[in-house]
């Protein structure tokens, strides 16, 4: 149930499908997104999916149901770096119902707009069983190549993979198109000599945190896969480039991850991260079956660590690298090094409108006014010349 919708539905947050959303229209600051969870639970954090949340930050409380009232257990905002699912923990409550109370949005724009892709609840019954979680948090856990390789193909909404420590190697590819997460520590080490470590294939809203891909052809390569997030990995030792984002994926985010040590075997294409394809590839990888470009837009490097040896160039971006890094922070093109510095830096510079040049010539104007004329003092000492015997 929501204070306000349209076509957009209240029900599309919980339909496990992330291409629809609930947005509040009409009342903006204050509307608001009920869910009713049946009986009486405890309930300890909330995940949110919001809608452009990599470039929109949500303004909202979250809100459980007591009595009457309703009690604000958190008061704040989402991150603006992601789509996928974001935590928002609190002291557990016991209730029959939550809310999202939404104010609008900031981050590169302001608005009242409140769109939520997807809500998930978590906690447990109270019915004197124990135990369940609302809702079910399967996780499963592998220890073997071939047992990954099946629990990719077998991934559905909502699972999440944890890798034990060791060594995988095989062809890993994954091709569900809900949210899954791969989870591991940095010593689970995917590897695949001949091909790509971990290759996404149509795989929206997946979750990689944590492990290593190493002594690969290529590292982590994303084809048709949007709204992905890479944190905390480590990518090293690879043949080629070392994140390869193509054919369409856009919308991923990568930070806090270090990659080092890549082009072994093709130096000239060891770019640590690459976005999109070379025109000679747009046939495989272009838009509208090779008619057009590769449109792999909006993708975000975040505070990683890039090198040693990470080939002849920190990054490379087949299409428009303005709009694919326009969201690199300071500290980000400090770490991505002198190269991505210049070449956003210089694009900058080149947006700079008419008006803003000449507002920069006025003052010049102005402070070569305000400084004294030499012109007399040169003069005196011209006189001063004439009046001297020579030396």
């Amino acid at each position: 149930m929501a204070s306000t919708g349209d076509a957009n539905r209240p029900a599309n947050v919980v339909d496990d499908d992330y291409d629809t959303r609930w947005s509040g229209e009409g009342e903006g600051d204050g509307a608001w997104l009920r869910l009713d969870l049946g009986s009486n639970v405890t309930v300890s954090h909330i995940k949110l999916a919001v809608y452009k949340g990599d470039i929109r930050r949500n303004v909202f409380e979250l809100q459980y149901g007591a009595g009457s009232q309703w009690v604000t257990v958190f008061d704040g905002r989402s991150s603006g770096t992601t789509t996928g699912l974001q935590t928002f923990a609190f002291r557990p409550v016991q209730t029959s119902k939550v809310r999202y109370l939404g104010h609008g949005y900031d981050g590169e724009s302001k608005g009242v707009w409140n769109s939520l892709t997807g809500v998930q609840v978590w906690g447990s019954t109270n019915d004197g069983g124990g135990g369940g979680d609302i809702p079910p948090a399967p996780a499963v856990e592998v220890d073997t190549a071939e047992e990954l390789a099946d629990a990719l193909a077998a991934a559905a909404p909502g699972d999440t993979i944890e890798l034990e420590p060791g060594d995988y190697a095989g062809t890993f590819a994954a091709t569900a198109e809900h949210p899954i997460a791969l989870t591991g520590p940095r010593d689970s080490i995917l590897s695949n000599d001949d091909g790509y470590g971990l290759h996404l294939d149509g795989a929206d809203h997946w979750n990689l945190t944590g492990f290593s891909v190493a002594g690969s052809a290529k590292g982590i390569v994303l084809d048709e896969s949007d709204h992905v997030t890479i944190e905390g990995v480590e990518v090293y030792d690879t043949g080629a480039e070392a994140v390869h984002s193509r054919a369409a994926s856009s919308d991923k985010v990568i930070k806090n991850s270090v990659i080092h040590h890549t082009g072994l075997e093709q130096p000239q294409y060891g770019e640590a991260i690459y976005v999109g394809s070379a025109v000679n590839h747009w046939d495989d990888f272009g838009q509208d079956g090779g008619e057009g470009p590769d449109r792999s837009d909006r993708n975000q490097a975040l505070d990683n660590t890039i090198g040693p040896n990470s080939g002849p160039s920190t990054w490379t971006s087949k299409r428009a690298p303005w709009a694919a890094w326009c969201a690199a922070t300071p500290s980000t093109r400090r770490r991505l090094g002198p190269e991505l510095r210049r070449l956003l830096d210089g694009r900058q510079e080149r947006r700079v409108s008419h008006r803003v040049q000449h507002r920069h010539l006025r003052r010049r104007r102005r402070a070569r006014r305000r400084l004294p004329d030499p012109r007399p003092r040169r003069r005196l000492r011209l006189r001063l010349r004439q009046h001297l015997p020579r030396q």
